[in-house]
């Protein structure tokens, strides 16, 4: 009986210390993934400025082949958006935000309930030949909980974003 009651109460210690943790967590989450692609910049530009030939590499569509897109009336450049819709995936849109020729795209990410997030690209001559190809995610923790989501999203979106960049690599150096 005596254990009992100090497992419980080491228990319960144990969840509110864990619960605790949470007002020190970060806010933001972010992640950052960069590979070299031997490619003309304004090519690989092309593949992630242009929303419909980002469906090229984009390791999302690999995982719902049957996922319904919606392109809005542009599709490459500021202001250009897209839609999905998915079964296994959550539903949501990408907006470009800015574009800056050869070098950067910014986009605003609409997951509906499940929040907003930025993302970016940054392009950049490695010296070597190649061009250094950043792709960025930066979210904000929206309640309590989410900043527990910070601590495992390099874990979660990492392997999808290095996937990404491998597919635009092997795309854009055909």
């Amino acid at each position: 009986m005596k254990f009992l009651k100090y497992f419980l109460i080491g228990l319960t210690a144990l969840i509110v210390l864990c619960l605790s943790a949470g007002i020190f967590l970060p806010t933001e989450m972010t992640l950052s993934r960069t590979i070299v692609v031997i490619a003309p910049q304004d090519k690989i530009f092309d593949l992630i400025n242009d929303l419909e030939k980002a469906q090229l590499w984009s390791p999302w569509r690999s995982q719902d082949p049957d996922m319904k897109i919606t392109f809005g009336e542009k599709k490459a450049g500021l202001g250009a958006v897209y839609h999905w819709e998915s079964e296994t995936l959550e539903a949501g849109s990408m907006t470009i935000t800015k574009s800056l020729p050869f070098s950067e795209i910014q986009a605003h990410l609409d997951f509906g309930e499940m929040g907003q997030a930025e993302s970016g690209f940054y392009l950049k001559p490695d010296g070597k030949g190649g061009v250094a190809v950043t792709w960025d995610y930066r979210g904000k923790a929206e309640s309590y909980f989410d900043r527990y989501f910070g601590l495992v999203i390099d874990a979660l979106l990492g392997p999808d974003y290095e996937k990404g960049l491998s597919k635009l690599k092997a795309v854009a150096e055909e």
